[in-house]
């Protein structure tokens, strides 16, 4: 029997075979490495992209820091046009049921528009305290004194046609007592309780308005309840109690203690600039403790540094002669007499505040990208940034920085002629 012969299959082409393991293998290596390529240049396009928006982020709060103290600092000294005793009194002598206040030894009892507390290290940044607002003032009866009062007596002799009109003086009102200006000794003012209104009067008025009358203060005169008057003033204040003819007697309004100006306190803490009422919150604790109510007072983020100066002219200029930091609160405690007049006079001159704000990207990176502190206040001062918090194994020159700078003038000179 013949068999039939099989038809020959073509040999499959090369394109229907499939895909060999190899070539399987080496299209995954190749597809993976092109993954990782675009895997990292993603990832690396992404950081830079943070880095940048971290930049941006710290400059534009820089830049919010700054335009805040800015609109603050421009409008300080305002409530001295507001009848304060801010250009008059550099401190107060008060006592109050034998409790005395050394109210003319602090740097936060002198009424000036802008206080400057340099940080107690290099490390450490400035506090700025601004006046923004003056209390209600009163209005009462304002009498000279018109002979010189010595250190050692408890009367002033008072000028007035009128003791006993609306406005009068009488036993147990509270007085407050000025300098005559120009203050060159900074003797602070003196509040005082009257106990006894004796010399040229009748029914409480003065028949002899050139002689005028006597106001006593004295511990034991009269026979009012005395809270306000020591013993012995020029042993009991820091500053003997002598006034000067031409110096004036204000009436106050009951139950008046002294003066309160509003404030603001601007101060790095927490990561951020915070503006706080000093009355309201403990400063210290805010800016130490950083508590969750901190932001509430967080004016800009990622502020890491405030540095702030007084602009001081010569005597009878406005332009600017020396910019000066402000003492540290040892240092203004360890002030003697001469020091601290020099300080105040000096106080009396401030022309303008300059700032210089520091702000931290939040981005940091692996290498040194800050390798030199910065410089502000036209290179005179260069900034320690060592102190400032990183996470654990990072150093701040991990970081980078913006920095911010102005010069401020103040727009009411009349307290600083």
């Amino acid at each position: 029997m013949q068999r039939t012969k099989r038809a020959n299959r073509p040999a499959a082409s090369r394109s229907s075979r499939g895909i060999s393991l190899v070539e399987l293998m080496i299209g995954l290596v190749v597809g993976l490495i092109i993954t990782l390529a675009i895997t990292s240049s993603v990832a690396t396009i992404g950081k830079q992209f943070r880095i940048t928006g971290a930049g941006h982020a710290a400059a534009e709060g820089a830049q919010v820091a700054v335009a805040l103290m800015d609109r603050d600092l421009r409008g300080a000294g305002a409530a001295l046009f507001n009848g304060s005793f801010a250009n008059l009194c550099p401190g107060f002598n008060l006592y109050d049921k034998g409790v005395v206040t050394a109210d003319n030894g602090n740097l936060y009892s002198l009424n000036y528009p802008v206080r400057i507390e340099s940080g107690a290290s290099a490390t450490a940044s400035d506090m700025v305290e601004i006046m923004v607002g003056a209390p209600d003032f009163y209005v009462g009866e304002i009498l000279p004194i018109v002979k010189e009062m010595p250190s050692s007596s408890d009367i002033m002799k008072i000028s007035d046609t009128n003791l006993a009109s609306e406005d009068q003086i009488h036993v147990g009102d509270t007085v407050l007592v000025v300098q005559a200006p120009p203050n060159e000794t900074r003797a602070p003012c003196t509040r005082f309780k009257v106990t006894k209104i004796s010399g040229q009067t009748q029914a409480d008025q003065c028949t002899n308005f050139k002689a005028g009358c006597n106001v006593h203060f004295g511990s034991t005169a009269g026979d009012v309840v005395n809270d306000f008057n020591p013993v012995n003033p020029n042993t009991t204040y820091t500053r003997p109690v002598s006034y000067s003819a031409g110096s004036l007697v204000f009436k106050m309004p009951p139950g008046w203690v002294k003066p309160e100006f509003e404030y603001v306190q601007y101060a790095v803490g927490c990561g951020a600039l915070l503006r706080y009422d000093p009355k309201k919150v403990d400063p210290v604790a805010l800016r130490t403790a950083c508590p969750a109510t901190y932001k509430n007072y967080a004016m800009a983020a990622d502020i890491v540094m405030l540095k702030a100066q007084y602009g001081i002219s010569t005597d009878g200029s406005d332009q600017i002669a020396v910019w000066e930091n402000g003492p540290t609160a040892a240092q203004l405690a360890a002030f003697n007499a001469t020091q601290r007049d020099e300080y105040l006079k000096k106080l009396q001159r401030v022309k303008a505040v300059r700032l210089a704000m520091v702000a931290r990207s939040r981005e940091p990176d692996n290498s040194t990208v800050t390798a030199q502190a910065p410089q502000v206040f036209d290179g005179t001062l260069t900034l320690n940034l060592g102190g400032t918090a990183v996470p654990a194994g990072r150093t701040w020159q991990n970081y980078r920085y913006r920095v911010h700078e102005t010069v401020v003038p103040l727009r009411n000179p009349l307290w600083n002629r």
